[in-house]
């Protein structure tokens, strides 16, 4: 087990929201410690997030081939409608549904950060200050180990030619593109088209999963559920 590389003991960890991500404050510490709302409306953020991250990552361990869509639409789960819009159509037979998942983690990270910075610099009474700061470790140290495995599983896919979401060639076009978006994805994908289209035959649009990433969530566009 010592000669074991790192990357062979974490290639198969899956996130557990239980375990592996740290916990916040309830909200009634929140109100306490947060005078001007600017903290509260970061918590509410990580919690918006949180959610998208849950389903998808459900979706993710238990899909039979299903779209992320039908899937929702089964366990009557509804998701941010510019998320379903980007990806509710696929399944994630190229890992296209996984990379966005990780994409969104590690924006869910940056956020996360961003609360603890701000909870760090606010006043609070000696007893919450002392439940919240320990809190806060935990987060800090489950957000590392995060990165850690997101980073091995977001290399592996790419080695894999992995992680992009695809419309099939046999697949009727749902809608026509105007002609600069066409432009504009075909530019985008054609790297990824020619490292990869030799081994994959029947694909007619490749589109990166890191360009949905977070524009596919937009939280403070005002499309909340």
């Amino acid at each position: 087990m010592a000669n074991t590389p790192l990357a062979d003991l974490l290639k198969d960890v899956k996130i557990d929201f239980t375990s592996d991500y740290g916990r916040l404050p309830i909200r009634e510490d929140v109100l306490v410690f947060n005078p001007n709302e600017a903290v509260m409306k970061q918590w509410e953020k990580l919690h918006y997030l949180q959610k998208h991250l849950r389903v998808i990552d459900k979706y993710i361990q238990h899909n039979k081939g299903e779209t992320l869509n039908e899937a929702l639409k089964a366990r009557n789960i509804g998701l941010s409608k510019n998320v379903t819009d980007k990806i509710g159509n696929h399944n994630n037979k190229t890992g296209g549904i996984s990379m966005y998942f990780l994409n969104l983690q590690n924006f869910f990270d940056l956020e996360e950060e961003k609360y603890d910075k701000m909870e760090g610099n606010v006043s609070m009474p000696g007893d919450i200050q002392n439940i919240v700061g320990e809190l806060r470790k935990e987060r800090e140290a489950k957000r590392q180990t995060r990165r850690k495995v997101r980073k091995l599983k977001m290399r592996d896919m790419k080695a894999d030619g992995k992680g992009y979401l695809y419309v099939e060639a046999e697949e009727p076009k749902v809608e026509e593109k105007k002609e600069a978006e066409e432009k504009k994805m075909e530019a985008e994908a054609a790297p990824v088209v020619e490292a990869i289209k030799k081994s994959k035959k029947n694909i007619l649009v490749w589109i990166a999963g890191a360009t949905i990433a977070i524009a596919a969530i937009s939280y403070w566009a005002g499309d909340k559920k």
